[in-house]
């Protein structure tokens, strides 16, 4: 899962697509009329296209107890894509809406990967921190790493340029402050991955276990 991926689509499939079967990215920008993606060394399966949900739901604001948030009715655009070398095929799914929300709509320990990556606080980026427990007044948009902690498998990868993030190790790695090749966090151990396959080098591969290995992540 890839949320406030925007049009960073073809990158993460050409590093992962021979690893994973279903890709989900997540955006507010995503809309029915949405290109298709420009994937080199694949192609999109002819009249493979699905859409569900709802087309071009505006946002609107709603209200928990004395706090409002946004919200936005989700519309998903499916489609296979085939590999022109290996035949290997995958479903590629772009949900519109909040990433928060598309988290929840997750089986628990189904989540082989989760990326989050060219985030910020401002000039267009979400706001929101991934990768750190931030409590708002709003349950489900809280504590947003204990939840994806509960939806990954174990092992599973997390990829990070360190933006948006309350650990500390993820940016000082992602800005070469210090190598790092493992650390421990929030009750995992992150083990960098040497071979990512992605183009930006900011961008690091993690493989997170839990540090009691009878838990669950």
């Amino acid at each position: 899962m890839y949320p406030c991926a925007g049009n960073d689509i073809s990158e993460p499939v050409r590093a992962f697509g021979e690893l994973y079967d279903t890709f989900l990215f997540v955006d507010l920008k995503y809309c029915s009329v949405s290109k298709v993606p420009e994937i080199s060394g694949w192609s999109e399966v002819r009249g493979s296209q699905r859409r569900f949900g709802s087309v071009n739901s505006s946002i609107r604001f709603d209200q928990d107890g004395q706090s409002k948030f946004r919200v936005v009715d989700p519309e998903w655009f499916c489609s296979d894509f085939i590999n022109e070398t290996t035949g290997r095929r995958i479903l590629l799914i772009r949900r519109r809406g909040f990433g928060q929300y598309a988290l929840h709509e997750l089986p628990d320990a189904s989540l082989s990967m989760f990326m989050h990556r060219g985030d910020s606080t401002g000039e267009g980026g979400s706001n929101v921190f991934y990768l750190a427990n931030r409590k708002t007044s709003h349950k489900p948009i809280s504590n947003l790493l204990d939840l994806i902690k509960r939806k990954m498998k174990n092992p599973a990868l997390i990829a990070s340029d360190g933006s948006n993030t309350g650990i500390s190790k993820l940016r000082d790695a992602a800005n070469g402050v210090e190598a790092i090749d493992s650390f421990t966090s929030h009750g995992l151990k992150w083990q960098l991955q040497q071979a990512s396959g992605l183009i930006s080098s900011r961008t690091k591969v993690w493989e997170v276990s839990p540090l009691n290995m009878g838990q669950k992540i």
